[in-house]
């Protein structure tokens, strides 16, 4: 049935954009094939993908109002086989009133540091894999959403030239994060919310504050929302929640064996795990680059934290301590920290050979001090290059290493290498 829709879609856009000759449709895809290698397993596999396809749709009606729409697919999207992602990323229209006031409304990429507006511009980007926090496929591994924001409703922006030097701005507004957003499969008939929307009074606010100088650029980033916390006290995004079928809980019936939190409590719900509910977020950013004699350096870092209530510090202090029923019934570790914190930074360095030849390399470090796996860091380093033979296609190769620190409940030491071609069509 998905399949269905989506073909519907797609012919009503193609329908409409024959009918608007004005109307401009170009987009991006990257295809690659990578060689994995498990070091701790003495295991390699080989693998071809679809690692992004975005399809644009621009539209420019005068009097300074334009409309942007971009549809993205990751990872070999096939609805039928439940592979990828479809999504629609940006839909908004933009009036442009002067360089120094421009207001977008819909839904918008907001701004925070340098990446996050452009991850998706894949011929535009030196590397395969992107830096952790912006790498779109591997969001089932890492909750991309807690380190930077993902949607907006309403951005205002601009910049001011000032000689030689140029600072820019933006402002926004938006639904917290997309757990709190309300699905489609309740059946209540007394649940009157619809579909889409966000359940909470507490928005997303946020903005970015720039200067550009002679080849060098820097920013600072804020946001402040709410942090979904309804679930059990396996961090979002790591391989334990209450449906995995991990194994990982004493067996006390049959000792030397373990069981999952699914065989324990099958589909109802863990009241005991920890839940904290809604928690207070910011977000704070620092993007710095620099571009000089052939060589771009660029940077960024990223720190989010918490603020809990009294009573959910308690509640924290108590997942620390294990002294919570189902900590001690089961046997699960105590979490690291009665801090909830998350801090992201990565470093790039490359260099323009030619105009169509460049190399770079960098780091990446992701820590997540409540969660099991990323506690004490994931680290990974990398090189690579890109081969332009003509202005619309890129040929890049890279080599990509990731590591945990905690080879405690696993051990990840793995390697890529990525050889894959963007093209701009």
């Amino acid at each position: 049935m998905k399949n269905i829709y989506l073909v519907i879609l797609i012919s009503i856009i193609f329908t409409t954009a024959e009918a608007q000759s004005d109307l401009s449709i170009f987009g991006y895809f990257q295809n690659s094939a990578n060689i994995f290698t498990d070091n701790s397993l003495k295991r390699t596999t080989h693998s071809f993908g679809l690692n992004q396809l975005n399809l644009f749709f621009q539209k420019d009606f005068g009097y300074n109002l334009s409309s942007f729409v971009n549809f993205e697919a990751t990872n070999s999207f096939s609805a039928n086989n439940g592979i990828g992602n479809f999504k629609i990323e940006e839909a908004w229209l933009k009036y442009s009133f002067r360089d120094y006031l421009t207001v977008r409304t819909g839904l918008i990429i907001p701004a925070f540091n340098n990446l996050n507006e452009i991850k998706n511009r894949t011929p535009l980007l030196p590397y395969v894999f992107r830096p952790l926090a912006y790498e779109s496929t591997i969001e089932n591994i890492i909750t991309l959403e807690d380190y930077v924001p993902q949607r907006a409703f309403l951005q205002i922006e601009g910049f001011i030239p000032i000689d030689l030097l140029s600072v820019d701005y933006a402002v926004y507004i938006g639904n917290s994060e997309t757990q709190f957003i309300h699905g489609n499969q309740s059946a209540n008939a007394y649940d009157t919310t619809i579909p889409g929307s966000d359940t909470t009074a507490h928005k997303l606010l946020g903005g970015r504050v720039g200067v550009k100088y002679n080849g060098i650029k820097l920013g600072v980033s804020f946001t402040d929302d709410n942090d979904f916390r309804y679930g059990s006290v396996a961090q979002k995004g790591s391989f334990i929640s209450a449906k995995d079928t991990t194994p990982m809980i004493p067996n006390p019936m049959n000792p030397g064996t373990y069981l999952s939190l699914y065989q324990v409590f099958g589909d109802q719900p863990v009241s005991d795990l920890g839940s904290l509910g809604a928690l207070k977020r910011n977000r704070i950013g620092i993007d710095f680059s620099i571009t000089k004699y052939g060589f771009t350096l660029e940077t960024e870092y990223i720190k989010v934290f918490t603020s809990p209530t009294a009573a959910q510090q308690v509640r924290l202090d108590q997942l620390v301590a294990g002294t919570t029923p189902i900590l001690q019934q089961l046997g699960l570790k105590p979490m690291y920290n009665n801090k909830i914190e998350k801090t992201f930074y990565y470093g790039n360095l490359g260099y323009d050979i030619n105009n169509d030849i460049s190399v770079y390399t960098g780091y990446s470090y992701a820590q997540e001090t409540f969660n099991t796996y990323f506690a004490d860091g994931l680290q990974t380093i990398t090189f690579g290059g890109v081969f332009k033979p003509i202005e619309q296609i890129a040929l890049k190769a890279q080599y990509q290493t990731f590591k945990l620190k905690n080879t405690d409940l696993v051990k990840v030491d793995y390697q890529f290498i990525f050889l894959s071609a963007s093209i701009f069509f």
